[in-house]
């Protein structure tokens, strides 16, 4: 994989959570006519009614898709964090199926702000709707050169999150699901797509959970791939384990598309009580998809442990338990939840002075500095660059220099570029190479950051570690 698990428990929210990083808003992206007014958040409590601004111009923004697949209403929770170097701000505003030209129709909800930073609103969606997320610059052809969005919804009292990415590395599947253009849904089960491609081997990454309830459960699974270009995964669900040589063995259910940059699927299948369930994420004819987020929810919905724990000989939800004598009539007992944060130390480059590469990916095992990196237990290391520019010292803080504090202290802001460079590393030194790229561009010449925060299984995080470092001109 290229990047890895990093959430293996139910998350404090206890909800999925859909999340669009390092987004920007230009003058290529679609457009709508006018804008709403700010007259603060709505919220499931209280809706609000919509106030169109009424100036009629042309205004860029960029769309994310969704589906309640859930056969109840949701209350969903939409954060915008806005970091625009224009100064200006966005607006944020969901509407039912689609967004309409009259910015009223369907209307759910907005942020009722443009204000820099991070901010939230909320809106029910009804069962088994489509919902789409607006986020439109404030002024026209302004843009925003940075913005994240992350989408919330509270399924079940039990979400179990995951990070991966597919590779050559990977185990593989043979063929592929059609795609149906339908998602699977408790209330609508689907019976088994048929296959293309019958002889082509797949990559594809796998994650078995477990139904510990006494009832059958619903439940429920995104797939959002905001790097990835649509056509290039699919996901889908098995029952008991999943026969990577007949992939419509065991089927329970699939998102019946692909997800792509804006698009997050959703489906739902319903897993009998105490047993084992497998959701896989698969690369396609197109492309494996380097970059993915996967949430499952549902009522008893645990990790599953690797099979026959307790040593029955059956493999079943009592595979939670640590031995059969530790199982008792309702399950297994209570375990204490891991709180410890990792340790991240030592983090160094062997150079802090290189050529950035021409060509290749941000991270190699080949050209480059070495960076290297000790970790207390298993873990995955985000790192994230920032760039240094000249800025002046002001009330303490590094400022933008401008014409009234250029007689200032001189000194050196820096600002997180764009994307990251995940890896997974374990209880020891980690290394890889870093060859000055980031997002497919070479970085050019200056001062950076290196900065790292480790996470460990129990989705608890480490304290940032950073080292400078400067790309020099070829």
């Amino acid at each position: 994989m290229t990047t890895f698990v990093i959430w293996l428990a139910p998350s404090i929210a206890q909800a999925a959570t859909a999340s669009f990083p390092d987004e920007t808003i230009t003058n290529a992206d679609a457009t709508q006519t006018d804008r709403l007014n700010q007259t603060g958040p709505s919220t499931c409590t209280t809706p609000k009614t919509p106030q169109v601004h009424g100036d009629g111009f042309t205004r860029h923004r960029d769309l994310f898709t969704f589906t309640n697949v859930s056969p109840s209403p949701l209350c969903v929770t939409v954060t915008l964090d806005v970091q625009c170097d224009s100064g200006f701000g966005l607006i944020s505003a969901t509407y039912a199926t689609a967004a309409p030209a009259d910015l009223t129709t369907g209307y759910l909800g907005d942020r009722g702000t443009s204000a820099s930073g991070p901010a939230s609103y909320g809106f029910t969606i009804p069962a088994n709707t489509d919902f789409v997320v607006t986020v439109t610059e404030l002024n026209p052809n302004y843009g925003c050169s940075d913005y994240d969005l992350a989408v919330t919804a509270p399924f079940a009292p039990n979400s179990l999150q995951r990070l991966g990415g597919l590779s050559a590395s990977d185990p593989t599947q043979t063929a592929r699901l059609v795609r149906t253009g339908a998602a699977s849904k408790c209330a609508q089960p689907k019976t088994v797509p048929g296959v293309y491609f019958p002889t082509t081997q797949f990559p594809y990454d796998s994650y078995r959970f477990v139904n510990n309830g006494s009832t059958a459960s619903c439940v429920t699974a995104w797939a959002a791939a905001p790097q990835c270009q649509y056509g290039t995964s699919l996901s889908a669900a098995y029952v008991d384990s999943f026969d990577r040589s007949d992939i419509r063995n065991n089927y329970l259910g699939d998102a019946g598309n692909s997800a792509s940059a804006h698009s997050v699927l959703s489906y739902s299948f319903t897993v009998p009580a105490g047993h084992v369930f497998v959701v896989t994420f698969a690369g396609t004819d197109t492309g494996p998809c380097e970059a993915y987020q996967l949430s499952v929810d549902g009522e008893g919905i645990a990790a599953a442990p690797p099979p026959d724990r307790d040593g029955d000989g059956v493999p079943d939800g009592r595979d939670a338990c640590p031995s059969v004598a530790a199982t008792t009539a309702t399950g297994c007992p209570a375990r204490a939840r891991d709180t410890t944060k990792p340790l991240l130390t030592a983090l160094s480059l062997s150079r802090t002075r290189f050529r950035a590469a021409s060509s290749g990916p941000s991270a190699a095992t080949a050209t480059g500095t070495s960076v290297s990196y000790t970790l207390s237990e298993a873990a995955v290391v985000k790192f994230r660059i920032k760039r240094g520019s000249r800025g002046r010292r002001v009330n303490g803080r590094c400022v933008k220099r401008t014409r009234s504090n250029r007689k200032a202290r001189r000194c050196t802001r820096y600002k997180t570029l764009r994307g990251s460079i995940i890896r997974r590393g374990t209880a020891s030194v980690n290394r890889f190479v870093l060859r000055g790229r980031l997002r497919g561009r070479r970085l050019k010449p200056g001062r950076y950051r290196l900065v790292g925060v480790a996470t460990d299984l129990a989705g608890n995080a480490s304290k940032a570690r950073r080292r400078g470092f400067r790309v020099v001109r070829r």
